[in-house]
């Protein structure tokens, strides 16, 4: 007796996908991926702002401690921050500005008025102390933008962020 060896075969059914459902399924991803990274992006900037507004606020608290014992604020600009993110400006010392964050400070003539500025290279925001209003104000600036001395308003007795391009921070 012979074996009968069958032979399975599909003529019309073909294993695999169509070139037309693997583009389907491209497309989706691509689709997928472009709205996910517009979202980090996004995260991106929010989190190099926060690094800006807690560096500003280290330094408000430095300053002022500085003020307590000198009766005067101390004017700094971007030149006096050093590699590792320290400012070094006479007796004034300041250990621990975030990596991209840059900052200028501002007084008055009579170095009783004081403003303070910080900028993420990769935020958006500029953000402003300043001391006789005890605020701080921000305003729009661009991504990949140095914080300049420019920037930060110089210091008066007078309201110096004056909106509409300032704004208080909530």
């Amino acid at each position: 007796m012979k074996k009968q060896i069958y032979k399975f075969s599909f003529p019309n059914f073909y294993y695999g996908f169509t070139l037309v459902e693997l583009l389907f399924t491209l497309v989706i991803i691509a689709i997928l991926i472009s709205i996910a990274v517009g979202f980090y992006k996004q995260y991106i900037i929010k989190v190099e702002n926060s690094k800006a507004i807690y560096d500003l606020r280290n330094l408000i608290n430095a300053e002022i401690a500085y003020f307590a014992k000198n009766l005067s604020f101390v004017a700094f600009s971007i030149e006096n921050i050093q590699s590792n993110g320290s400012i070094i400006k006479g007796n004034f010392f300041f250990k621990g500005l975030s990596q991209g964050v840059l900052a200028v400070a501002k007084t008055s003539a009579n170095k009783n008025y004081l403003n303070i500025c910080t900028k993420s290279i990769y935020g958006n925001k500029i953000y402003c102390y300043e001391s006789e209003k005890d605020t701080i104000f921000y305003k729009i600036s661009s991504v990949g933008k140095n914080l300049t001395n420019v920037d930060c308003p110089n210091a008066t007795k007078n309201f110096d962020c004056k909106p509409p391009i300032w704004q208080p921070l909530h």
